[in-house]
């Protein structure tokens, strides 16, 4: 029997990479896919395998081509990223069909149906039929290991970039997973464009044939539970974790005798011939994927399938039980499969609404120094223009510091588009942008250069705080730190500012609010000045939550406390959104939750009656206003 381990799903697809003998791996962090290297990493010291590479790239454009030139040499060679990642890789992945590949190489794009932690749901599949690649949809972890294994010998058969779709209820989900051993390919490496005289849309679509017949005859992946239903008027045909989610529905029914379900696990091409002979069995056929419609789109025949194409299933969000209980099951009824529909349990439903639970919108951490920056940002000037970016720091919203959200680096091209328009009609109005250090790296830079070239004026405020915080505590390029975590480079933000020409460059605690917003204050003065331009402020703090995990948070001196002599004015719930400030409406009073208050002191600026020497706060010396910022 083989050894097995309960794994995460992106630990099993890290897994799966392995055994398939992957010695290059290069991904961006981006929820729900952040795992996977760190997968990689736990397993290559486990088994202590060392002609293992990884890194953490400063984009996934870059993550892309880095590993596919290595897969163009014939290592195999994987990339990770989240879906809306993967747009920044788009035109590297439409041109990596031209090139013959020597090595596999595998595309591991984590999708986020709802979505949870992303700007849409984009369903990568359908970047597959697109593109013209092959695609393949895990249910589980197993079937993810699985996958990733086959993922490199089915692109190197066919010398194709193969795409590996998973969701984050197959990342984030744990299954007990069995382990193989783990592979070295040994081939040599060597370079050279292979031109077989095929014009290209022909050898794509030979490619695609010859793999549509693989799929035909794979059944590990693609298969049918009741090869002999009892009744022929509803199949069922799901993918990925809706095959699992369909698959737990039918069981706890008792209806997985009488309803068959096929199971597609290679979206892209569809292996027609099964699932058209499954259709062609039933009256009925629903379709349950997420989150698009990407097997409905391959159909020809459309005239049985109740889906997200005609509206049947809702054509946006996650299917869950509720919603397959929802579309599903009356069904059953007008055709008499089932004899009662589910009633709602009204005494629950009574028992849900007298809890009165409050809306928990999300927040940035108590102690976050992103929190000081933007109550200095919008101290100094609450009327400016705030472009925002993408990370931990887009919650500046709940503090009216962030104005727009479009993807990363659009803060600085937004500033730079607010300037010339209200420039052009003769107008100033402060701008000042926000972007965080990692997505500096990521996609700034360029923007950076182009205003600065072309004479834009505005603030750029980076969020420095060492980590790419919100996917998980990767390090960012300022740190120098490698996924190996090692001592590497280190690329200093203000080297990089003055190299692109911005004059005005300030480092700043951003603890030290005062300091804070004399130099925003500055910042907004020089872009007025005749030599103004671009002026750039550096807000540094490390995050807490990183600091505490690396025990470079000391006990604190003081505890900051409330006092008898609070107003009850509410203005630091309102300015500083901190979660440790609670509102008490007895005593009508703010006080402190010390569960998870962690004493940084900022608050302490929030209180309009501290000046006076009366308010919520006694004016305590805390830790973190007392040290210099902590050094790794």
């Amino acid at each position: 029997m083989k050894q097995q381990e309960i794994l995460l799903g992106n630990f099993a697809i890290a897994r799966g990479l392995l055994e398939a003998g992957c010695s290059f791996f290069a991904a961006y962090p981006g929820t729900p896919s952040s795992e996977i290297l760190p997968g990689l990493a736990y397993f290559k010291e486990k088994e202590k395998k060392k002609n293992i590479y990884f890194e953490w790239s400063t984009n996934e454009k870059v993550a892309f081509e880095v590993a596919f030139g290595a897969a163009l040499t014939g290592k195999r060679a994987a990339i990770a990223m989240k879906q809306v990642g993967l747009n920044v890789a788009f035109e590297s992945l439409l041109h990596s069909r031209s090139i013959p590949l020597r090595g596999g190489f595998v595309v591991i794009s984590a999708d986020d149906p709802g979505p949870q932690s992303s700007q849409t749901e984009q369903d990568t599949r359908q970047l597959g039929i697109f593109y013209q690649l092959p695609v393949l949809d895990p249910a589980n972890p197993r079937e993810a290991r699985e996958m990733a294994r086959y993922s490199f010998d089915l692109s190197e058969k066919f010398r194709i970039p193969v795409l590996l779709r998973t969701t984050h209820r197959v990342s984030h989900a744990r299954q007990n997973v069995p382990l193989g051993p783990i592979r070295s390919v040994r081939k040599a490496t060597r370079f050279s464009i292979e031109a077989d005289g095929i014009p290209y849309g022909d050898r794509i679509t030979r490619t695609l044939k010859s793999i549509e017949k693989e799929f035909e005859k794979e059944s590990n992946f693609n298969r049918v539970s009741l090869k002999y239903p009892p009744q022929k008027k509803v199949g069922i045909i799901a993918a990925g974790v809706s095959y699992a989610i369909a698959k737990d529905f039918l069981d706890d029914r008792g209806l997985s005798t009488s309803i068959p379900v096929l199971k597609i696990g290679t979206v892209h091409p569809l292996p027609r011939e099964k699932v058209e002979g499954f259709i062609n069995q039933f009256e009925t056929i629903f379709i349950f994927e997420e989150t698009d419609a990407a097997i409905e789109i391959q159909l020809q025949d459309k005239e049985r399938i109740f889906g997200r194409w005609n509206g049947i299933i809702p054509s946006e969000g996650e299917i869950g039980p509720e919603v397959m209980a929802r579309v599903f099951l009356p069904h059953l009824h007008h055709l008499k499969l089932i004899k009662d529909l589910p009633v709602e349990d009204a005494e629950l439903q009574q028992a849900l609404q007298s809890m009165k639970i409050p809306p928990r919108p999300p927040r940035l951490c108590p102690g976050c120094g992103h929190r000081a920056a933007f109550f200095a940002i919008r101290q100094a000037f609450p009327e400016a223009l705030f472009p925002g970016d993408i990370g931990c720091y887009t919650l500046g919203v709940n503090m009216r510091v962030v104005d727009t959200c479009l993807d990363m680096g659009s803060s600085v091209n937004f500033a730079a588009g607010f300037y010339q328009a209200f420039h052009q009609d003769g107008k100033q109005p402060p701008v000042i942008a926000t972007i965080g250090d990692s997505t500096f790296f990521h996609a700034g830079l360029s923007s950076l250069l182009a205003a600065v070239k072309s004479g834009k004026r505005f603030v750029l405020i980076i969020l420095d705080n060492e980590v790419v915080a919100m996917t998980g505590m990767q390090p960012t390029p300022g740190t120098g730190i490698t996924a190996k975590k090692e001592q590497g480079n280190a690329i200093s933000i203000r080297g990089m500012l003055e190299a692109l020409g911005v004059p005005f460059i300030r480092e700043v605690d951003a603890y030290r609010v005062d300091e804070m917003i004399s130099a925003i204050c500055q910042g907004v003065e020089f872009t007025k000045a005749p030599e103004g331009s671009v002026a750039a402020i550096i807000a540094k703090r490390e995050c807490i939550i990183h600091a505490q995990s690396q025990g470079r948070v000391q006990p604190l001196l003081n505890r900051v406390e409330a006092t008898k002599t609070c107003t009850g004015c509410r203005a630091c719930i309102n300015s500083f959104d901190c979660p440790a400030l609670i509102w008490n409406p007895e005593r009508k009073k703010v006080e402190i939750d010390e569960t998870i208050c962690v004493g940084c002191g900022i608050c302490l600026y929030a209180c309009p009656q501290n000046r006076s020497g009366a308010g919520l706060f006694s004016l305590q010396q805390t830790y973190f206003l007392e040290h210099p910022i902590p050094s790794p």
